[in-house]
């Protein structure tokens, strides 16, 4: 990557420079450059901001005077950052660094909020470092293409919508290159653009990291994701100085028409310059309207390392579901023959702590009697505490018996990452064996 022509990719909705709230101080004539103080930022990152990257990024902005909070979570996605998902425990690797102090610990029971970070710091600027957890949902075998997108979507625009609401700019690094064999071009380009879509609709900024940035170790020797020390501060070197570029002509403050679009849908605010118009979206609207409509959930789990498999009573339609999951039983009794599996690589498949694979068995006895299909798809642990289970090796036709609980019964399970690569059949339901 070295010698590398460094691309700017940087892309943000044009507002007037005129408004005197936006700049460091009074107005500016025209042309000037910013008489720019070091904005306050809140820093949030996914693993790879645990190593080289995220050390050197906090460093550079501190060294130009910026006031950081870093807030850096293995695994992290909008599901970890936002409050509607509850508390979410984080087991590979925390980091946190403030005027205050500074901890990096191997877990933590609960990941900070972005309303509450949003809410303690009142930052200018909030920088998002994350995208690549959302591979998973995004490629997923239970919905369409279509409705994948609509998901993921949905989870960017409440990051967003929290970060405008708060007043202030997002300024999101997108995912770096990962190995093509790890995951497609097409994917890796997919996400990038639906990130920059998400982040340009509410006036911030997006660094677009694979035009900086290319896989070089070998794989699967390596994950195909993270960057070792060199690659790494690299791409966090090209990041800052987009970063410095941003802070010099972006604007640090969002228009209040926008912040009024976000907290009151209807209501419109005065303001003496226009924000650029939000980009409508009504295929977005209509899948998503269609897939509640189907029992689907806004906000699907995303990959999420949890290290004990805890039960807890879910309160909120997080789980994957099926549309045929609305009245199936609360607990059935099964006798079962193994008739399909995704489709589990031991080398390179699971990053994380834990993870659920899925299994299509055929219904040889219901010894319940209130089961009402043939076949059933179950959620196994396929990974526990970085170990493949005995799930993992079961063959085509092995008979087991099972007691099963919907995978929304148990909160911890229905947000561990999950393994799905069967054909779409929204007439079954997930279930999951019952812990207790």
């Amino acid at each position: 990557m070295k010698g590398r022509i460094l691309i700017l990719a940087i892309s943000w909705f044009v507002w007037s420079a005129g408004s005197a709230s936006s700049w460091a101080s009074g107005d500016q004539p025209e042309g000037d450059s910013r008489a720019l103080v070091a904005p306050k930022v809140l820093f949030l990152g996914d693993s790879q901001s645990l190593g080289a990257f995220g050390t050197s990024f906090d460093q550079s902005m501190r060294s130009a005077g910026c006031d950081v909070h870093t807030v850096v979570a293995g695994g992290a996605s909008p599901y970890y950052w936002l409050k509607a998902h509850g508390p979410m425990r984080c087991s590979i690797g925390f980091w946190e660094k403030s005027s205050a102090g500074e901890q990096r610990v191997t877990s933590i029971s609960a990941v900070p909020k972005l309303e509450d970070l949003l809410e303690a710091d009142r930052p200018q600027v909030v920088i998002v470092q994350m995208g690549v957890n959302l591979y998973a949902p995004l490629r997923s075998k239970r919905w369409t293409d279509e409705e994948n997108e609509a998901i993921v979507r949905s989870l960017l625009t409440e990051m967003g919508k929290a970060v405008s609401a708060a007043g202030a700019v997002s300024y999101w690094i997108l995912p770096p290159r990962s190995h093509p064999e790890r995951y497609s071009r097409e994917l890796q380009e997919r996400m990038a653009g639906l990130m920059k879509e998400a982040v340009e609709s509410f006036g911030g900024a997006a660094f677009e990291s694979q035009a900086v940035t290319e896989y070089a170790d070998s794989y699967p020797v390596n994950d195909g994701i993270h960057y070792g020390p060199e690659q790494a501060t690299e791409w966090s070197t090209n990041t800052f100085l987009s970063f410095q570029t941003f802070l010099k002509h972006g604007p640090l403050e969002v228009p209040k028409t926008l912040v009024a679009t976000v907290r009151e849908s209807t209501e419109v605010v005065e303001s003496d310059r226009e924000p650029a118009p939000i980009p409508a979206n009504p295929s977005a609207e209509t899948v998503l309207a269609s897939l509640v409509a189907k029992g689907a959930p806004i906000f699907t789990p995303i990959p999420t390392p949890i290290s004990t498999p805890i039960p807890t009573p879910i309160s909120t339609p997080t789980a994957i579901l099926p549309a045929a999951a609305a009245d199936m039983p609360a607990e059935v009794h099964l006798v079962l023959k193994l008739a399909e599996k995704s489709v589990i690589d031991t080398s390179v498949e699971i990053d994380y702590d834990s993870a659920l694979g899925v299994f299509e068995y055929e219904v040889l006895k219901d010894q319940l009697g209130n089961y009402p299909h043939d076949r059933i798809r179950v959620a196994q642990g396929i990974v526990f505490r970085k170990r493949f289970t005995s799930a993992v090796h079961q063959t085509i036709g092995t008979e087991l018996s099972l007691a099963l609980v919907p995978l929304s019964k148990y909160r911890t399970l229905s947000t561990w990452q999950i393994t799905d690569d069967l054909p779409v059949r929204r007439d079954l339901p997930l279930y999951t064996p019952k812990l207790d």
